[in-house]
């Protein structure tokens, strides 16, 4: 969780494939944590949230998330 926290504060669109990766984490909080850093990443990382929204544990999130992207 906190590799996932940490690489979306860094940002960097390097970091999309190991969150994409995190989104298939058996923990739902993991999941949520690596939507959450792909948002702060922003419009590289869309790809990504709209392949989360087939997870139905966090697809609230990643829709919410987003959204929050300009």
């Amino acid at each position: 969780m906190k590799a996932a926290i940490s690489l979306g504060l860094i940002g960097d669109p390097a970091a999309i494939p190991a969150l994409f990766k995190a989104l298939k984490d058996p923990h739902e909080l993991v999941r949520r944590y690596a939507c959450e850093a792909l948002g702060n990443i922003g419009r590289p990382a869309i790809p990504a949230l709209l392949l989360a929204l087939k997870d139905e544990t966090v697809r609230a999130h990643a829709a919410q998330v987003l959204v929050k992207i300009k």
